[in-house]
């Protein structure tokens, strides 16, 4: 049997949901570099960066094992002075063991000016589309010589697809010392019809908070971050604390809930190469059983900010000038 640790875990899933007629598991997809690619996780964070701002990334974890998670997806936020706010969209492609998601999502804040820092609100929707190719599944008792034949009445041989709508709400705020946000998604829960059986999009809670350039020492600045996720079955804590001096950065940081969830060690690097510009690499190194059968995993995020002032539902500056009056 040639299928991987996590072809044997989705299929596992997969049969039971086609006797139950429904699947529930653990579906958002982890991201180490959470702190640069504040947007991702949460729509709020939108015209914050107060210009355009677009990211790339791609992840591949637990690598070297066959059918393990794979992701790809750039997204984009602008704030737009006559919508008091910003508008944004992501497109987010995953692949893992004989499931790929595929989803896109537009979004709109709005950020109000006080005197103790921004704060914003704001929400996305978009569609996803999921599918689960039954043809690159192997069971132990099936015949694939000559053809695909998994000796099981219930497992199929060919592609089921589905697709229904996703969304976030979220809040945030930042100023000179701190930023924090808390998001929503796919809350109620829904299913997504594949067939004769569906998979649940079940909610999920995610708080973020940054402390800034909480020491200074001869241009060297820290900024550690946190972000805590829950879904009905599980809770995740990643923190990490970012470096910076000059236009060079790095980090490392932990990923876990306690001393017996840890999963993995977290180091970051990366580095300014212009106003424009921003690239990254971040590396997790394993620390559960399926850390000591993979290399780790690799995750890149290349951002492209225009670094041209831009309000977001802030007043203009007025400039009197008497002899055009």
């Amino acid at each position: 049997m040639r299928c991987s640790t996590k072809i044997i875990l989705c299929l596992t899933i997969f049969l039971s949901s086609t006797v139950q007629n429904d699947c529930w598991a653990q579906q958002r997809a982890q991201y180490s570099q959470f702190n640069l690619n504040k947007y991702l996780i949460n729509p709020a964070f939108g015209g914050l960066e107060r210009s355009l701002s677009v990211t790339a990334f791609y992840r591949t974890q637990w690598d070297q094992i066959e059918g393990a998670p794979v992701q790809q997806g750039i997204n984009g936020h602008l704030p737009i002075y006559l919508l008091g706010g910003s508008v944004g969209f992501s497109l987010l492609n995953e692949s893992a063991g004989l499931e790929r998601n595929t989803s896109l999502s537009l979004s709109y804040n709005v950020v109000k000016q006080f005197e103790f820092g921004l704060l914003s609100g704001g929400a996305s929707i978009g569609v996803i589309q999921k599918s689960i190719d039954l043809s690159k599944a192997e069971t132990p008792d099936g015949q694939y010589s000559g053809g695909i034949n998994h000796n099981d009445p219930l497992l199929g041989i060919s592609k089921v697809n589905g697709v229904n709508a996703i969304w976030k709400i979220g809040a945030y705020f930042s100023n000179y010392w701190t930023e924090v946000g808390f998001t929503i998604e796919n809350l109620p829960s829904h299913p997504i019809a594949l067939d004769d059986f569906s998979v649940s999009l079940s909610p999920t809670y995610m708080l973020f908070t940054e402390f800034k350039a909480l020491n200074k020492f001869r241009g060297l600045k820290i900024k550690p971050s946190l972000l805590f996720a829950r879904n009905n079955q599980e809770t995740q804590i990643a923190a990490i604390a970012l470096t910076e001096y000059g236009n060079i950065f790095g980090g490392m940081g932990v990923r876990g809930f306690s001393s017996t969830s840890i999963e993995s060690l977290l180091f970051l690097m990366g580095i300014q190469i212009d106003k424009n510009y921003r690239v990254s690499y971040s590396y997790d190194y394993g620390l559960n059983s399926i850390g000591r059968i993979s290399d780790g995993s690799h995750e890149f995020v290349l951002n492209y900010n225009l670094q041209k002032l831009i309000g977001i539902g802030l007043d203009p500056p007025v400039i009197f000038n008497p002899r055009n009056l």
